[in-house]
């Protein structure tokens, strides 16, 4: 029997390596092609005395069915009509083949077979050269039948257990291994003298548990039978599951992988503690005016595209009503937020803003997070270190291209520089809304500075086709009644847990300081 790499030792050694290696995934190695497959291939010639050209297998290069390769076959010879004439179905023992052949391709190994090597299309050349010398003998086209029969039970149980899990690539080069050393056979018995065809079928056993009669097929025989229990062993349920649970480890330390060098790249400001600090001092029952029906926010959010300023004057609460809303729209897949703030200098630049926008919204779609990716795969070479900010914008318009409905949430807009505000981020904005993204929602909090109510409110009027179809709403906190009733209930609470206190003081004291807290 020709050379049979251990299938435990190969697959291991294969995961082992990818795991060792810690990057990202990259196409398999043609060495590991060359060892099995050619392997294979020189074995036939062994075999059979013939070779492969690659004007023979380039016939079948544009095969797609099962119906493909038998118009190319009957073109070759006249071995398919003696193979019908014995009653065989070659449609039957083509399909798992062709199947097989697919595979081979989809898994990368066919690309291998570039460095001279031919690919898995030789099969089809060995098959038809096999009818081609058959001359009718029964057993021969028998075997075939019982090889396809293998084929079509091995690759049920890949598909039921494995699916297009990377480790399926080694399994089927080594199941093609196993077809063109059964044909190998083939053909070899075809040629032996009639003695030694007699005593090769003298020594056929039962393979398995068929009821079929093998003295009408050579399937019994020690080279077959192996081969067959090679096909078997490669796509027994067990070893499968273990594959695919190998790859799904590895699948997952490649992702954490790109997922730390995509972070690295973007480098974007933590938002999330910062939001959680502020949300922890939000005072239950307060700001649930703002989500009623016909509510400004109700309208921004049920809106096709909108954009929603609050603003109000220091310390009316503006930052931990921006924290509600954005517990509010947890649920929403599109949803990313920021908090400018004047102590840290990251969070004051449009390079800060964007980077932190697309790591979030990658976060919370996987397609999202697969253009991310593309993006940074596209980039990282020309950016090394970081992309600039006309990069981070054509990222995040791509990415509301890809998912329609995304709320951008962004805090205290009035700590941002002003030279910052006024030459980059209104022109930002100015571009983002025209180009008109379906379903995409901008709510911004702030002190009503002149230059912010400029930014943002003349452009509604600049174009009347854009006003059309972006709503801008504006809600002003010191003109709202129920954002004060918030404050004295704010009060009241904080007051009342005052145990040392007499009733008397705490009364006095929530008069006093409702009447000078004034919307603060």
């Amino acid at each position: 029997m020709s050379y049979q790499p251990s299938v435990p030792a190969i697959l291991a050694s294969s995961a082992m390596s990818t795991v060792l290696a810690t990057v990202a995934p990259t196409p398999p190695a043609t060495s590991d092609f060359e060892n099995l497959w050619a392997k294979a291939l020189a074995d036939y010639k062994d075999q059979t005395g013939l070779n492969f050209s690659q004007d023979q297998i380039a016939q079948f290069a544009t095969c797609r069915s099962v119906d493909d390769v038998v118009r190319i076959l009957e073109t070759q010879s006249k071995g398919l009509e003696a193979f019908r004439k014995k009653g065989k179905n070659i449609q039957n023992v083509l399909r798992p083949v062709v199947r097989l052949v697919e595979l081979f391709n989809d898994t990368g190994a066919e690309a291998a077979s570039a460095a001279g090597v031919p690919g898995g299309k030789a099969i089809f050349v060995a098959f038809g050269v096999l009818l081609t010398a058959g001359k009718g003998v029964t057993e021969v086209y028998n075997t075939l039948q019982d090889l396809a029969q293998e084929l079509e039970d091995a690759l049920f149980r890949i598909g039921m257990h494995l699916g297009s899990n990377p480790g399926l690539r080694d399994i089927v080069i080594q199941m093609l291994v196993q077809v063109l050393h059964v044909i190998g056979f083939l053909m070899k018995y075809q040629d032996s003298k009639s003695k030694e065809k007699k005593a090769l079928l003298g020594n056929l056993s039962v393979f398995g548990q068929r009821t079929k009669d093998y003295m009408k097929s050579l399937s019994g025989n020690k080279e077959v039978q192996e081969a067959f229990q090679n096909l078997n062993k490669l796509t027994k349920k067990e070893e499968l599951l273990r594959i695919a649970e190998i790859h799904k480890k590895v699948d997952q330390i490649d992702t954490m992988q790109m997922d730390e060098k995509i972070r690295k790249w973007l480098s974007p400001p933590n938002v999330s503690q910062y939001h959680n600090t502020i949300y922890k001092t939000h005072q239950e029952g307060t700001g649930e005016w703002l989500f009623k029906p016909n509510s400004k926010f109700s309208q921004w959010k049920q809106a096709e595209s909108s954009i929603l300023w609050i603003y109000g004057k220091p310390g009316s609460g503006k930052s931990v009503l921006c924290s509600t809303i954005i517990e509010a729209l947890r649920k929403e897949p599109g949803l990313a937020f920021f908090y400018f703030d004047f102590r840290d200098s990251t969070k004051q630049t449009v390079y800060g803003v964007l980077s932190s926008l697309i790591s979030q919204l990658a976060s919370h779609s996987q397609k999202l997070k697969s253009h991310l990716t593309q993006f940074y795969q596209d980039h990282c070479s020309s950016c090394p270190e970081h992309p600039d900010d006309d990069l981070l914008f054509k990222c995040l318009t791509g990415m509301l291209q890809v998912l329609p409905g995304v709320y951008m949430v962004c805090d205290a807009l009035d700590e941002c520089p002003k030279a910052t505000r006024e030459e980059y981020l209104f022109p930002l904005l100015e571009k983002l809304i025209g180009f008109n993204y379906e379903g995409l929602h901008i709510l911004i909090t702030s002190r009503p500075e002149q230059d912010i109510r400029k930014g943002l409110l003349t452009q509604s009027s600049n174009d009347s086709d854009l006003s059309n179809q972006v709503i801008y709403l504006t809600l002003d906190l010191d003109e709202t009644n129920d954002h004060a009733h918030d404050i004295d209930h704010y009060i009241k609470e904080k007051v009342s847990t005052m145990e040392e206190w007499s009733q008397s003081l705490k009364k006095t004291t929530q008069e006093l300081l409702i009447t000078k807290a004034s919307g603060i």
